[in-house]
């Protein structure tokens, strides 16, 4: 496994990428509140085929998958119940 942070010339950052066996597995932008602005992890999810993309939030408590992107939002103490 491997644990990195993404961010490219244009300053598209990206918290987590997880790696298995040398592959990308899982995206992870954490944030404070739910701004919905998903651009730079749907773009590193497209560009590098990563097959799962969260954003994690502090604020709210909802959890529901984009449906532009794929990119479920969920809440940070499901996220982190889900790591146990």
């Amino acid at each position: 496994m491997g644990l990195y942070y993404l961010r490219d010339l244009e300053k598209r950052e990206v918290d987590f990428l997880i790696l298995w066996e040398d592959r990308p597995w899982l995206l992870v932008e954490c944030k404070i509140k739910n701004d919905r602005n998903l651009t730079s992890l749907n773009y590193y999810k497209r560009k590098l085929n990563v097959p799962q993309s969260f954003l994690v939030t502090l604020e709210g408590k909802a959890e529901f998958e984009d449906r532009r992107t794929g990119i479920r939002v969920i809440p940070a103490d499901r996220f982190l119940m889900g790591l146990v």
